[in-house]
């Protein structure tokens, strides 16, 4: 179960990224002033859909359901509390469900999460990492190399559709946002090689 202030720590990093996200588009607009001014009624509620859901997850697929949950299947957890919050507080306009903005931020929410904790990382082999994604101002996604579509609009697809078919699997999800993690920890690596090999050549 996540601690008040572990979870307000969260919340408010979530709650940043929406505010960074598109001041343009008036959905998120809308969205980052629904949960900024959110009374206590409501973040409580949010908080304990998550704690369910987590306490869900340790009961059913871990050895030790008293355990910590790792930082991936966390940050699914927000994913899925955050899409049922949004069905049950925020009206999703047809324009909106169209551009598939309830996925889109949804992602947005577990990986703002899944960086929260790489962050606050005290582990060394966290740092490169914690680098790469500050200077690219978050994660990468993989370039598709088989669809005409991005990775972006097929994942929320994907989405759009486990929660329409109530086949939502929070353990698949944890694994998308580990693959994820692992991809932009390559790129991480692949920077840092061509940059000393830049150095050498240019010495």
């Amino acid at each position: 179960m996540a601690t008040a202030t572990t979870f307000s720590a969260l919340y408010d990093d979530v709650v940043k990224e929406l505010k960074n996200t598109s001041p343009a588009d008036k959905t998120i607009e809308f969205l980052y002033n629904s949960f900024n001014n959110m009374d206590l009624m409501l973040k409580t509620e949010f908080r304990d859909n998550y704690n369910g859901l987590a306490n869900k997850v340790r009961g059913t697929y871990m050895e030790d359901p008293q355990g910590l949950l790792d930082r991936h299947k966390c940050s699914a957890c927000f994913v899925m509390s955050f899409m049922e919050f949004m069905d049950k507080n925020i009206k999703i306009l047809p324009k909106d469900s169209q551009k598939l903005t309830r996925e889109g931020l949804s992602l947005m929410v577990g990986l703002t999460v899944l960086r929260t904790f790489i962050e606050k990382s005290g582990k060394i082999q966290d740092e490169s990492l914690k680098s790469f994604l500050n200077k690219n101002n978050g994660f990468l996604l993989p370039h598709n190399v088989c669809d005409e579509y991005e990775y972006n609009r097929n994942w929320k697809s994907e989405l759009h559709w486990a929660c329409k078919e109530k086949k939502m699997f929070p353990l698949s999800l944890a694994n998308e946002l580990f693959l994820i993690e692992t991809y932009n920890r390559q790129q991480a690596i692949i920077e840092q090689l061509q940059e000393e090999i830049d150095a050498q050549r240019f010495k």
